[in-house]
């Protein structure tokens, strides 16, 4: 569901919201894993391609 990203990591969990007539992806990633293990969270919009769902989860 989320498009590869280079420079996000972490655990795949999230949660699918109908609001506003329109579908939005809220999860939460590792803010620089390179020098913690903090967490933020994020919420993003699901676009839709032919149909399929897509996460965009490298917009800041």
């Amino acid at each position: 569901m989320t498009a590869a990203s280079k420079k996000i990591f972490g655990t795949g969990h999230a949660s699918m919201v109908f609001y506003n007539e329109q579908w939005l992806l809220f999860y939460h990633r590792l803010v620089n894993p390179k020098l913690s293990k903090l967490r933020e969270i994020c919420c993003s919009p699901i676009q839709f391609n032919d149909g399929k769902p897509i996460v965009n989860v490298d917009a800041e």
